[in-house]
């Protein structure tokens, strides 16, 4: 009989205040709790206690006390719609007038320009043009103990946006300021659905059900932390098919309670508040318990932690049986009896511990309410933090319960039993004809129901095909969100599904979540025999499937490690259903996947891929294909390296290091050279002729095969001269020369032996026929000057002599 405050309960934008029970309490806190102070959440305001929330806002108030009351004023019909606490200690409410109100120390949470000093009023900083408190979904704000102004308020609205403001905003978002209201920005098209706000840190959980975090130290679930100064999509929890039910935030932690009845937990740890079995950071998701004797917890209800606070992190949970499980830092017996010490997996505290509501972590005091109207405090009870008028009373052990003064209604505490119904078309139906589910829930007193949602998780034989809810019901979860119901009244949701020729026929329905107490059932917890829960099933009459295996031809692979895709499929993609099956008989949808057998290392005997029909997602058949091993002995195909002439004098290139190719081993493109082979050369190679010799490169692929290549690497001298010449002879008649082709000449002269020019080029290919203008020169010894540039791009000068015979 617990209750999960999941549920989305709208107020209708602009409303009439008059109109508005302040016991719809939508996904804002029952219970709030700081350092040395609490607010709760009645059905004609807030109770509060604790460190600066006295009237004056300066001292404590030691006695739960009511607002609006005489000492906490407010106008005449006014009441505080939302509240919320933080810090050491600062309240701020708004109200059904749309104004604003505040309590306590100056600057925590909004900027201290708008409060009228420290006193119980109403502020000036006013609700974003168009708003007002009808529009808002969500109302909570955070702040540090420390005295640092890293504080900040957030609200939410119906219609998906969000605002912030406080000191601490520009850290959540980019250019958000103190002195205003700023909009965040969201993802396009993504619509805030709830949000968590922590210490310096916020989660935003959008209508695409996915999670979006920000803030200066900020764990997106993907490893190290950074700062992140705007909603950044994090990576998802692994949330079961029964959705997020509350998402909560921490000191630079967050955590999200899966509708299975475990928390996702993400963050810093180092006060153990996540509860894992140590005191570790976790950079990616885990669960509350994974290192923990007892294992993961489980059958949890409801979920919070420390958010409001700069040290002393810890973190409750209430389970189905509303007993409370706590874990972190035991400071001042926050948690149960002892010394203060971190507990790193879930305990259950000492005391007064059942029946609870909803619960709250403080930091010094953890205290929760129960369904009997009554306060139940643990830890460091000073300045009036219990509100039990027993201010510096020392620390409390073990849980301790009282009556509210005035005993007000604690939001939640109402007693409304919920009852669910379920039918179903009648008849026998056939696969692929459509049947309809109608659920319908009532409430049977004795109060009114402000809010409750029904789980009807559509089982593997139907297809989801339409509901008439209004999108309020969620076919991804199953959560079906029903809005608000006197005693007496009744509501209704019809979903459209298809029959599938395979699966589970029988469809589970129950109500899920209950913003009240019921005193015949527990929501939630998957019975069978309580009014909350019913079930329908459709008698169908059965596919009479059939298919036969096509003759399928073995394939032949080199490779023991992977099956090349040499086949019609190409691989993992999926065949056509017609090449593998023949003769089928369904009634279903048709469809085909296989899976690929790899054999131990070593062993080729059995290569096999199976081929799986499926109708509808069901396996009905299979189908196999063999493949035979042919072990290849043949080494890559490479391409060596390009021929080289090198002119003598210059370096040779060194070897390089892979080859590219291709092989039958493996899909490698490139291969490493495992060895070179190269002469040695003599000392007077390359003096006189130019001589070509063989680099050798060995490579090997993944199956052990080598193979070579040969690349030709030429040496050449600069130039090849001769030192004499006949003109005008038959093999002899003009003087020329030739070089290296890695060689550029630019100039040939020549001189006789008084140093007069007779021949000039600029040719790569000089010619001199022994004449000069036209007249043939005596023979004699004649000096040639060659200015050339080299493989270096150096300019160079080479001279010497030529003989002329006649």
């Amino acid at each position: 009989m617990w209750i999960n405050f999941a549920s989305v309960i709208y107020l209708g934008a602009q409303c009439d205040p008059a109109t508005i029970d302040l016991c719809q309490i939508g996904k804002n806190s029952v219970i709030q709790a700081s350092y040395h102070a609490q607010i709760i959440k009645t059905s004609n305001g807030y109770s509060i206690t604790g460190q600066n929330l006295a009237p004056d806002g300066i001292n404590f108030q030691t006695v739960l006390s009511n607002i609006p009351s005489s000492v906490y004023p407010m106008p005449q019909a006014v009441f505080p719609v939302w509240g919320a606490l933080g810090g050491r200690s600062q309240a701020v409410f708004v109200a059904s007038d749309s104004k604003i109100y505040a309590l306590g120390k100056e600057g925590l949470m909004i900027n201290e320009g708008f409060t009228r000093g420290s006193a119980w009023g109403v502020t000036s900083l006013e609700l974003p043009d168009g708003l007002t408190v009808c529009d808002i979904s969500k109302w909570e704000g955070s702040a540090g103990s420390l005295g640092a102004e890293d504080g900040f308020l957030a609200f939410s609205t119906f219609a998906g946006t969000m605002y912030i403001t406080g000191s601490g905003a520009p850290a959540i978002q980019a250019n958000a300021k103190n002195n205003t209201w700023t909009r965040m920005v969201l993802p396009a098209g993504v619509e805030v659905k709830d949000f968590a706000a922590g210490h310096r840190t916020l989660l935003v959980l959008g209508n695409d059900r996915k999670l979006y975090a920000s803030g200066p130290f900020t764990f997106l679930g993907s490893g190290s932390p950074g700062s992140v100064d705007r909603l950044t999509l994090m990576t998802q929890p692994n949330i079961s098919p029964n959705g997020i039910t509350q998402i909560e935030a921490g000191l630079y932690s967050y955590f999200v309670l899966d509708g299975d009845g475990t928390i996702h937990v993400l963050g810093s740890n180092e006060q153990g508040s996540l509860g894992i079995g140590n005191t570790d950071d976790l950079q990616y998701w885990s669960k509350v318990g994974a290192d923990c004797p007892n294992g993961i917890l489980q059958g949890v209800a409801y979920i919070s932690t420390l958010s409001t606070h700069d040290n002393r992190s810890a973190s409750s949970a209430i389970l189905i049986n509303e007993t409370i499980m706590s874990w972190g830092m035991n400071d001042n017996q926050s948690i149960t009896s002892g010394p203060a010490r971190i507990i790193t997996c879930p305990i259950q505290p000492e005391g007064n511990n059942n029946s609870a509501v909803a619960v709250a972590n403080g930091g010094h005091i953890t205290p929760y309410v129960n369904r009997n109207i009554q306060i139940c405090n643990i830890g460091h009870n000073r300045e009036g933090a219990f509100g039990d008028g027993r201010d510096e009373s020392g620390d409390y052990g073990s849980y301790a319960c009282f009556n509210i003064p005035g005993l007000p209604e604690i939001c939640g505490t109402q007693s409304v039993d919920l009852e669910l119904e379920k039918m179903t078309t009648n008849d026998s139906l056939e696969i692929g004809d459509e049947a309809v589910f109608t659920i319908t829930i009532k409430n049977n007193g004795p109060g009114a129901s402000t809010g409750s949602t029904v789980r009807d998780q559509i089982p593997s034989g139907y297809r989801y095909i339409s509901d008439d809810g209004d999108g309020k019901y969620d076919p991804g979860t199953g959560l079906w969100t029903v809005g608000p119901l006197g005693k007496g009244k009744s509501d209704t949701l019809k979903i459209t599904v298809r029959i599938k020729s395979t699966g589970n026929y029988t469809n589970y329905a129950q109500i899920f979540s209950d913003n009240e107490i019921d005193p015949d059932s527990s929501p939630g917890d998957s019975s069978k025999n309580q009014d909350d829960d019913a079930e329908a099933k459709v008698p169908v009459i059965p596919c009479p499937f059939e298919a036969v295996c096509k003759s399928l031809s073995d394939i032949s692979v080199n490779s023991c490690e992977k099956l090349i895709p040499v086949i019609y499929d190409a691989g993992r993609g999926d065949a056509e259903i017609n090449v593998v099956f023949a003769d089928i008989v369904s009634c279903g949808e048709l469809g085909i996947f296989h899976t690929d057998y790899f054999p131990d290392e070593m062993d080729c005997s059995i290569l096999r891929r199976s081929y799986s029909l499926t109708d509808d997602g069901q396996v009905v058949k299979q189908c196999f294909r063999d493949f035979t091993f042919l072990p290849d002995d043949v080494g890559p195909d490479v391409f060596c390296p390009e021929d080289l002439i090198v002119t003598c004098g210059d370096p040779i290139p060194d070897p390089v290091l892979t080859l590219s190719g291709k092989d039958d081993c493996s899909d490698a493109n490139a291969f490493r050279v495992t060895d070179v082979t190269e002469p040695i050369l003599g000392e007077d190679i390359c003096l006189t002729k130019a001589e070509v010799y063989q680099r050798i490169y060995a490579t090997e692929d993944q199956c052990g095969n080598v193979s070579t290549c040969i690349q030709s690497i030429t040496l050449e001298p600069e130039f090849y001269i001769p030192n004499v010449f006949s003109p005008p002879g038959k093999s002899n008649k003009v003087w020329t020369l030739s070089h290296s082709a890695n060689i550029l000449l630019l100039e040939c002269k020549i001189f006789d032996r008084w140093g007069n020019l007779v021949y000039v080029s600029k040719s790569e290919k000089p010619e001199w026929p022994g004449t000069f203008k036209g007249e043939d020169c005596v023979p004699g010894i004649y000096t040639y000057v060659l200015q050339y540039k080299n493989t270096r791009e150096e300019i160079k000068v080479k001279t010497g002599e030529i003989a002329l015979l006649r």
